[in-house]
């Protein structure tokens, strides 16, 4: 028998505050259920009850049967995970390559450090370079100038640019006159 199909008998005074806030907090957890009386009695209290405990049992029950198969299931997953990793871990002490690294990879590895060094070199090749290109502008900084004002001039006067390879011209056919 439904709790909403327990007769209503024993009507609670209301004025008993105690059982109203036992109703309240039932009518929490059956608020969803239709179909149940607010009406405070006894026996409504009791099959209330009794329904929120056959619940709990249910519940209990339920636990019980699924946590220990979770529970054994996660116990056999991490165990053959540890089974997978010593066997890893093992079989590449008793080879000279490790099983973690297969062939292609080791290959790949080695055409890796061949290009290490060619980039290595070619690194130490532009910093030579570079250092001397430091001291030539060291030594020569009034031939420095000149290249950055003809660099700047190309690209921001190029006119004035041109009257400077005007005069140098006429400078070295005056020279190769005389």
């Amino acid at each position: 028998m439904a709790a909403s199909e327990v007769p209503e008998q024993g009507a609670v005074d209301d004025r008993d505050t105690f059982l109203h806030s036992i109703r309240d907090l039932l009518s929490l957890r059956s608020s969803a259920q239709v179909g149940l009386s607010s009406y405070v009695s006894a026996p409504g209290i009791v099959q209330q009850i009794s329904d929120l405990q056959s619940d709990l049992l249910n519940l209990q029950s339920e636990l019980e049967n699924t946590l220990p198969e979770d529970r054994s299931r996660s116990i056999n997953e991490l165990c053959t995970l540890i089974q997978n990793l010593q066997q890893l871990l093992f079989a590449s002490s008793t080879t000279a390559q490790p099983i973690l690294t297969p062939r292609a990879l080791m290959k790949e590895l080695d055409e890796m450090e061949k290009m290490n060094v060619k980039l290595s070199a070619a690194v130490e090749e532009v910093t030579l370079e570079q250092l001397k290109k430091t001291e030539i502008v060291k030594h020569h900084s009034q031939e420095v100038a000149l290249q950055r004002r003809v660099f700047v001039d190309f690209f921001c006067n190029p006119d004035r640019l041109r009257n400077q390879v005007r005069e140098l011209t006429a400078r070295v056919r005056a020279l190769q006159v005389s």
